[in-house]
């Protein structure tokens, strides 16, 4: 099964204009421009399977 870095996500969410909030802990927190909708990716050593990713 294919899986990203935290890091690859990030940018791909950037990309989408997702846009830096917060960092808390362990986690790093997008939101969208104009909406309430947040994003919450753990960044860590493991990578993030493609499953996980679906909305």
């Amino acid at each position: 099964m294919k899986s990203y870095s935290p890091k690859e996500v990030i940018k791909i969410l950037k990309r989408h204009n997702w846009i830096l909030d917060r960092i808390k802990g362990d986690y790093y927190i997008l939101k969208k421009e104009n909406e309430k909708t947040i994003v919450a990716i753990p960044i860590g050593k493991k990578n993030i399977k493609i499953g996980t990713l679906k909305i």
